[in-house]
């Protein structure tokens, strides 16, 4: 990423080494879209510090993306660097597109709250992948200076020249890209960002044929969404795809329809949010107090280095020796986070938030007042996020 060896070939596909050239020139290396590729690895890093944070994605996002990779099995623990480090970018970039309560994706969260600590060419690509369209294409031909010709598979758009340095060296003609274009500024070509998805051309059948199962399964749920929206949506179906093309020989692990998710209690995912009034100056003190008094929650710290985020996790008593609700991942029930005067409740299921519920107001009733409780699932999440998308501006 950012440390780029500086006597390799350039990825802008000039020939030279790339400290003979973008590296020496660095308006050679602005994208369409206005950000560097340093600057595009500082945003990556960025989001990667914190996405579980207070900034970032919630915990109900961030856990339905490894259900999605992988299901009830985990992420895989025998993963060569390059493969874990590819994929843990396809959900990052999966999570950071996500919606969350105030229509805003993660992404654009991040890129507000950060302000400061960001470069303006960081912001963009946070601020923009939003608009991003995401495509299936070949690659017809790769051209000089980081030109490359793709051909829309899912359509007859016929063919479009892109800005893709990086391919100039990764890609193949033939190979299947899925990918993000970035909206082209005046006078520029779009943008495909370096966080692509190459698969060999005889992996072909199986993209398309992911695709038609991806796509007939988001359209049933919901019906109006654009090919880009679906692929947005499903993107990380196609990584596990790409997993699979790069590990030849490896047993394929089946895939986990969105409509079928289910917590490892077994129940049905739902996006639970439950509000609760703080009451009195030393509530927030008081509960956080008793939080930490109990083996029931563990503290996260935020950017500060203060508590902003406590996690309720299974008590350890409750999970089986040995098996997976023994890892981190598996054994978080839910998050709680203070926002103002009140404590906000978020889980992935109607029967965690009600036990959440009753334990909340067992251990701390004199300091807290229920208010509501949202729910969605995760089909209409993500409708309600394309809604949002269309009402406002050109962002799908």
């Amino acid at each position: 990423m950012s440390g780029r060896d500086r006597n390799a070939p350039c990825p802008c596909g000039s020939g030279k080494k790339y400290k003979k050239c973008c590296l020496a020139n660095p308006s050679t290396t602005a994208l369409a879209a206005s950000f560097s590729l340093e600057e595009r690895d500082e945003a990556i890093l960025a989001a990667e510090s914190v996405v579980e944070g207070a900034h970032g994605t919630p915990f109900h996002i961030y856990t339905l993306s490894e259900k999605l990779l992988f299901g009830d099995a985990g992420w895989p623990d025998d993963l060569p660097g390059p493969l874990d480090e590819a994929l843990m970018d396809a959900r990052l970039l999966w999570c950071l597109r996500q919606r969350q309560a105030g229509g805003q994706s993660a992404a654009q969260v991040l890129a507000r709250d950060l302000a400061a600590g960001l470069s303006p060419g960081a912001r963009t690509y946070l601020t923009q992948l939003d608009a991003a369209v995401d495509v299936l294409a070949t690659i017809d031909q790769i051209n000089p200076g980081g030109v490359v010709t793709l051909r829309d598979l899912l359509s007859d758009a016929g063919t479009l020249q892109v800005s893709a340095p990086e391919l100039a060296h990764r890609g193949l003609r033939g190979s299947v890209l899925q990918a993000r274009l970035f909206p082209p500024a005046p006078g520029k070509r779009p943008r495909v960002d370096p966080q692509s998805l190459i698969f060999p051309a005889d992996a072909a059948p199986q993209v398309l044929g992911l695709w038609r199962t991806s796509a007939t399964e988001a359209r049933t749920a919901v019906p109006d969404l654009t090919d880009s929206e679906i692929l947005r949506r499903v993107s990380l179906f196609f990584a596990r795809l790409w997993l699979e093309t790069e590990r030849r020989g490896a047993p394929e692990m089946p895939r986990v329809p969105m409509s079928s998710l289910r917590t490892l209690d077994n129940e049905t995912i739902a996006m639970m949010r439950l509000t609760f009034d703080l009451r009195g100056a030393s509530a927030r003190a008081e509960l956080e107090a008793a939080f930490a008094a109990r083996p029931e929650f563990e503290a996260a710290s935020g950017a500060g280095g203060g508590t902003t985020e406590w996690n309720w996790v299974r008590a350890p008593a409750a999970a089986a020796p040995g098996s997976d609700e023994n890892r981190p991942d598996f054994r978080t029930l839910a998050t709680l986070h203070f926002e103002g005067e009140t404590l906000v409740f978020e889980s992935l299921s109607r029967e965690r938030a009600a036990r959440g519920r009753a334990l909340l107001e067992a251990i701390g009733g004199e300091h807290l007042t229920f208010r509501e409780v949202t729910e969605q699932s995760f089909d209409s999440a993500v409708a309600a996020g394309q809604s949002h998308s269309a009402a406002g501006s050109s962002t799908t």
